[in-house]
């Protein structure tokens, strides 16, 4: 019997998240914090250094896909990540 796993994000935030993947493995050769940075210049200081705390060096590829939900989800929650999305 299949049964089904809440979903994580409404239809429109899955839409973003997908997008926001595709973005962190653009830029080939550069650690996730430094794309992050790249695509949400606006982020509070303090979120970039949980972030770094958090993340340091590695890059996209070396990150798990609930690693990706959860820092997602954070970000989310920050005003200046995803501008005009709600």
């Amino acid at each position: 019997q299949l049964i089904p796993k809440p979903l994580r994000f409404e239809a429109a935030q899955e839409r973003l998240f997908l997008q926001w993947i595709r973005s962190l493995f653009q830029e080939r050769r550069k650690t996730l914090l430094k794309n992050i940075k790249r695509l949400h210049p606006k982020l509070a200081i303090e979120t970039l250094q949980q972030l770094e705390s958090l993340y340091g060096k590695r890059r996209p590829e070396t990150i798990s896909c609930a690693e990706f939900f959860e820092l997602f989800s954070m970000l989310l929650q920050e005003p200046t990540a995803f501008p005009g999305s709600a």
